[in-house]
């Protein structure tokens, strides 16, 4: 019997994505992720949050991080990269890709609710679908609330997996809490 659950439990997620599937395993053991287990960084995260008089956005779905903004973010790591779009502060950062000399590139799930124009472009590394948001566009995060502005035209992807619309750029380490 406890094989059959577990297989029915494994199999119900082969059509999600892999940090979907890390997410809900830790759920279920009461594992925190890396970036919560540190209690000492929470409680410093936790008393910025309750001293921000901004909007009370929902957390990110991966990370516990928050923008300290306005935010820009950008095409490179860099300030020679252009800004692409810039996110309100307090939204909650959904993932983090990779960080190098206080740099992170870093994104968000959007909703349908952001005006996107589907192309019938398709990623050639991860076979996502490609779309583009015009400059000037409401960006929308999965909870369908108002989180920033595009400011140049941007390409999002949509997950073949788990459906999420993604959006990533770069911002500086000093835009994150």
């Amino acid at each position: 019997m406890k094989n059959t659950i577990v297989l029915l439990f494994v199999s119900s997620f082969l059509f999600q994505s892999c940090d979907e599937i890390q997410r809900k395993v830790n759920n279920i053991f009461g594992n925190k992720p890396k970036d919560q287990q540190s209690s000492a960084s929470n409680d410093q995260n936790d008393a910025r949050e309750s001293n921000s008089k901004s909007n009370n956005y929902h957390s990110g779905s991966e990370t516990s991080y928050r923008i300290d903004g306005p935010a820009n973010f950008r095409t490179k790591a860099s300030t020679k990269g252009d800004v692409v779009f810039s996110i309100y502060d307090n939204v909650g950062l959904d993932f983090i890709k990779d960080n190098r000399n206080n740099w992170y590139e870093c994104g968000f799930y959007l909703s349908d609710k952001t005006n996107i124009n589907w192309l019938e472009r398709y990623s050639k590394r991860t076979g996502n679908q490609i779309g583009e948001v015009y400059s000037g566009s409401n960006l929308y995060n999965s909870h369908r609330e108002l989180i920033g502005k595009s400011k140049a035209k941007i390409y999002v992807s949509r997950d073949q997996l788990s459906n999420k619309i993604v959006l990533y750029a770069y911002t500086a380490r000093q835009n994150l809490r």
